[in-house]
Order: C-alpha cells, then sequence, then structure tokens
C-alpha cells in the first residue's frame, strides 16, 4: 500500500500498461478536502458535459475520456485513464481536452503521461533545455490556462528528482518561477494542431452489406463497431469455428442483405480492412444468391462481411467484455428476441431517410506512392498549381507528419553533443553520465565506444553506399594500429548486409506502381518509385533523394522485423510515430 505522500497517481502511472494514458487535475489551491471535493465535483460534471457535447460522433478505440474524484492523505483531485489501443488520436484527442478544460478553469493544473512517461517531452525533445533529461523528467510537465510549464531543476531536492508533493507546492506557492519556453510549447502541442476539426476527419463513411439485423443494431448502438472490429482484429481460432461452420447457430446470419454506410473512425477501417480473411461459405453462398443487377462491388461485399463477422465474435464473448458498448449490443438483440422482428427491423423505406445512408468516402488516405513522397518531403508540393486536381501524398496531416519524422530523424544524426538518451548533455555535468573506465569496468573486458565514429557511421547510412566506403578509407588511412583494419572488415561487413536487405539501394529503376485497388493493398505492395526526371524541376534531385532514401530505409528496416521489436520499432516510438503492422506481399 502506497503511502499518502507518495500519491497513487505516481504508483498507478508507473503501473501504466502499453498504449494507456493517465491524467490527474489538482486546484490551485490547498482548501480542505470536503470544499475541493466539491469544486471538483463541480468541474467534473460541467467538464464531462462539454467532452460529450465535443465528442458525440468521435469512436474511441477502446476506452473514452473519463474522470473520477480520488482522495490521497490531504489532497483531492480528479484521475483518469483511458487504453487507446492502436489509436494514437485518441492520446492526443485527450491531451487537446484537458489543454481546453485548463482553458475554461484557470484555478486547474493539470498532469498527463503514459507508458513512456512524460510523451509531451518526447515530442519536444529537440528544443528542451540541458538540464532536463529522463531521469529528472517526472512530474515537472504541468498544463495551466492552455499552456505548458515546466518545472525549474531548483524545485526539487538535491537528487534531481521531483515528488508530487513536492511539485504541488511549487506551482501553489512559486509559480512565478516555472520555465515556460513558446519553441517547448510548439514542439509538444505540434499534433494538436489541426484540433478540433481533427475530431471530426478523423471519421471514415464506408458502405457495407451486412445483414438487416446488424443494420439495426449499428444505427441503435453506432459506437459498438469499435469493439466488433476489434474482435474481428483479434480473432483466434476458437472464435471462428462457428462462423466458417456450415451448420452452427449465427446470431446474424448472412442473409436478407442490405447495403448501407457506416460510420467508423481512420483507424478501425484501416485494421479492418487490412486483415486477409478467407471467405466462409455461407457467406459466399448468399453473394452468389444476390441479384446481378443488386450485387455491389466486391469491397464492399468483403467490407461488410468482416464487419458481420466481428459482430458474431462479440456477442459469443459477451461475458468476457463488459464494456458500455457491448451492453448496447446485448440490449438491443434482447429488445429483438422479446419483440415481432417485422415491427424492430428496419424497411427498406425506413433506412433511406436515415443520415448519410449512401456516403460512400474516399479511401486516397489509405495509398502510399513514393513519387509524391518524394515531392512531400521536399516541401515541392508547395509549387503546385493551386487549380491542380492532384491532392498529394496523403493529407495535410500525413505529409507534415512525414517532414516531421525526417527532420527529428535528421537532426538526431546531426547533433554533435546528443547523448544516449537523446538530450543533450552539458559537456561538463558531473550528474553520472560519464564516469570513468576504473568505475564502469569489472575486470572481465575494456570496451572501447568512439561515439563521433558511431555518429558518422549513422549519418552515412543516409547517403549513397559510395560514401560508406570513403568513410571506411578516410579512417583506415587516420589510424596506425591495428584497430583501423578491424573496423574497415566490420563496416565492410555492415555495408554487404545492407545490401543483401536492399537497404542502400539508392537508385533503383522505375517500377509500375499499383492504383487498381487503392487502399486494398499493404502498405508493402506499395513499390519505392522514385524518378529522377518526374521529381525535378531545376536539377536539385540530389536532396529529395537523400530523403526518400531515408525514410524507405527506415521503413525497409521495419518491415524486417517482422511485427517484433528491433531498432526500426523503437527510433519510430522515440519520434512519437506508430507505424501499422505489415500483413506481407500480395501473391
Amino acid at each position: 500500500m502506497d503511502s499518502a505522500e507518495d500519491f497513487n497517481f505516481e504508483s498507478l502511472q508507473r503501473r501504466l500498461p502499453e498504449n494507456s494514458v493517465a491524467y490527474s487535475i489538482f486546484l490551485d489551491d490547498d482548501q480542505d478536502n470536503h470544499q475541493t471535493a466539491s469544486r471538483l465535483q463541480i468541474i467534473k460534471n460541467e467538464a464531462q458535459n462539454y467532452i460529450q457535447d465535443l465528442t458525440k460522433n468521435y469512436i474511441w478505440q477502446r476506452e473514452n475520456f473519463n474522470l473520477e474524484i480520488r482522495s490521497d492523505g490531504d489532497t483531492a483531485y480528479l484521475y483518469g485513464t483511458t487504453d487507446f489501443g492502436d489509436a494514437v488520436d485518441d492520446e492526443w484527442l485527450i491531451v487537446y481536452l484537458l489543454k481546453e478544460i485548463t482553458k475554461k478553469y484557470p484555478d486547474l493544473w493539470v498532469r498527463v503521461a503514459d507508458a513512456d512517461g512524460e510523451f509531451l517531452l518526447i515530442e519536444a525533445a529537440s528544443v528542451l533545455p540541458d538540464w532536463l533529461n529522463p531521469d529528472i523528467d517526472e512530474n515537472r510537465v504541468w498544463l495551466h490556462g492552455g499552456k505548458l510549464f515546466i518545472l525549474p531543476l531548483g524545485s526539487s531536492s538535491a537528487s534531481g528528482r521531483l515528488s508530487l508533493p513536492e511539485a504541488l507546492a511549487f506551482i501553489r506557492h512559486k509559480k512565478t518561477g516555472l520555465f515556460y519556453s513558446a519553441d517547448v510549447q510548439r514542439e509538444a502541442f505540434f499534433r494538436l494542431r489541426n484540433y478540433p476539426q481533427q475530431i471530426e476527419q478523423s471519421t471514415h463513411h464506408s458502405k457495407v452489406t451486412i445483414p438487416r439485423k446488424l443494420a439495426y443494431i449499428l444505427h441503435t448502438a453506432p459506437k459498438s463497431i469499435s469493439t466488433a472490429v476489434e474482435s474481428f482484429y483479434l480473432r483466434d481460432a476458437t472464435s471462428l469455428k462457428p462462423i466458417l461452420s456450415d451448420s452452427s447457430p449465427l446470431t446474424f446470419l448472412p442473409e436478407d442483405l442490405v447495403t448501407v454506410s457506416v460510420v467508423f473512425s481512420r483507424t478501425l477501417f484501416a485494421q479492418l480492412q487490412s486483415q486477409q480473411f478467407q471467405t466462409p461459405s455461407r457467406w459466399a453462398k448468399a453473394w452468389l444468391a444476390l441479384p446481378d443487377q443488386q450485387t455491389p462491388p466486391f469491397p464492399i461485399l468483403e467490407t461488410g462481411m468482416k464487419l458481420t463477422c466481428g459482430y458474431e465474435i462479440l456477442t459469443l464473448n459477451t461475458h468476457n467484455n463488459a464494456s458500455s458498448q457491448n451492453h448496447a449490443v446485448r440490449e438491443a438483440l434482447d429488445s429483438l428476441a422479446n419483440s415481432s422482428v417485422d415491427d424492430i427491423l428496419p424497411s427498406d423505406y425506413d433506412m433511406r431517410q436515415w443520415p448519410s445512408v449512401d456516403r460512400h468516402d474516399d479511401e486516397h488516405w489509405m495509398d502510399i506512392n513514393f513519387e509524391d513522397l518524394a515531392k512531400e518531403l521536399d516541401g515541392k508540393s508547395k509549387q503546385r498549381d493551386t487549380n491542380s486536381t492532384e491532392s498529394g501524398f496523403g493529407d495535410i496531416k500525413t505529409q507534415e507528419d512525414l517532414q516531421k519524422m525526417v527532420s527529428r530523424f535528421e537532426s538526431f544524426l546531426s547533433n554533435k553533443t546528443a547523448g544516449i538518451d537523446g538530450v543533450q548533455l552539458d559537456a561538463g555535468s558531473d550528474d553520472g553520465y560519464e564516469t570513468s573506465s576504473d568505475e564502469e569496468s569489472d575486470g572481465d573486458v575494456d570496451i572501447n565506444f568512439n561515439q563521433a565514429e558511431f555518429s558518422e557511421t549513422l549519418q552515412s547510412l543516409m547517403s549513397p553506399a559510395g560514401t560508406i566506403t570513403k568513410i571506411v578509407a578516410t579512417t583506415t588511412q587516420n589510424q596506425e594500429n591495428s584497430e583501423g583494419n578491424k573496423i574497415q572488415e566490420l563496416t565492410s561487413q555492415l555495408e554487404a548486409e545492407l545490401k543483401s536487405h536492399g537497404a542502400l539501394q539508392i537508385n533503383q529503376p522505375k517500377q509500375p506502381t499499383k492504383n487498381d485497388h487503392k487502399g486494398k493493398q499493404p502498405m508493402a505492395v506499395a513499390a519505392p518509385n522514385v524518378d529522377n526526371d518526374d521529381t525535378s524541376d531545376d536539377g536539385d534531385d540530389g536532396d529529395v533523394n537523400l530523403d526518400v532514401n531515408l525514410v524507405r530505409n527506415l521503413l525497409e528496416s521495419f518491415k524486417s522485423q517482422g511485427g517484433a521489436s528491433g531498432p526500426a520499432g523503437n527510433l519510430f516510438g522515440l519520434m512519437g510515430f506508430q507505424i501499422p503492422r505489415d500483413e506481407g506481399e500480395e501473391e
């Protein structure tokens, strides 16, 4: 049991599962618990009403934003956690909501952290002050009045670590000493730049062919789609047995099929589309029985089949899922069971009256074209004709994120003073980051690590393959001992290994693109397609190819991990990017 002065928020944060975010809201003053609790209850009710109105059409991946009053020792506060699964947008929506709440209530101070700790500082790592590093950043980042503040180093004990009681005492009594930087705030809030419009833009409408009974369920409980898609996404052999059987009873039989428009989040739609799934025989027969003039295109049929299977799995595992959305599905099914189906199920005319019943959004946002990617990385898309119908690579948010990814990676490699954790360290620091070999060695092996050479070799991976050979030759000439030959041999082996995996194939011949089934193929199908003639306006292709080669090498490295953890995945995570899993090459 944690002591009162340790505050349970800190212990809960340390136990946060992956893909979860925790947030706490404190009042500016330290009144007694009864007065504070009354004030917090008012804020909780008003904030939840405000958030409910703002996110009424938003589909949360797993859990929505929630608050509860907690009291630890002499401190009462609001606390909540959200499991956002694969939807990183959910986490950033929560940051936006917290930021807006601090604008509405100027006496509030808000903490937000996830399993990685102070993820807002990770976003702003390139502009943080030298003294701020991951060892001492806990409890130093606060949202107040819509701004981001950092508690300075002098606010903590001699160890540099800051406890939550110390942080609260500082912001309540010494707030004039808080550190604020417009640059840090801009970088930390970079992903909030498109809110609140991003809330509506995160949805995707798609036509699907599903049983009429399921159309009724989706109309009654539209947000239940998140648990259904995840049930299909995480399916196992046991849950598929009744679906693949020709005789097992099903809740949603493939009969009385109708085509309606369904609202997904973009993450949910991408998850559903990414799954390869063999059509069950009952579904294949149902499709063949459809009149030719009423048969929708195959993608609409396939998406509807996957979605229906997800709801089937969801109803089979009701006892394992007590979410509010699953409860809504159960209630709708119970009403069908206790009433005449004809009285409950919508007719064709009824469905025609539903809003956006025929809406089918473009899936262009899932396409990858490396020619457009090259232009976006170099900023050349800005020079396009404003009347052009081309929309470029992805949407504006995707373009900006790609440019920021390349910028962060190049900044990391170009930073001569960066330490292993990516934070600039004072060369004269005595905080324990530099220790003598006598202190580090245990008498077994002396390890010599030249950080300058390592950084130089990393930078060479962003250049044509010949650059590595040049670096090796220069290094060999400057070394007069036997270690030079070893370094050359190891580097040559590294180059050969990278070439064998295609990581250093710079100027590949142009290959045909696959645009026949936009949005349906996995990322791996979109072959890197960079043509110097197409991307050049005035002979400055060098910079474009450098950036495209960097992104291609990073993506190929991530793909080679096969879904497991590895250096490329860890690097993307440190830069704040979550790359979807690759389902492999299509035949």
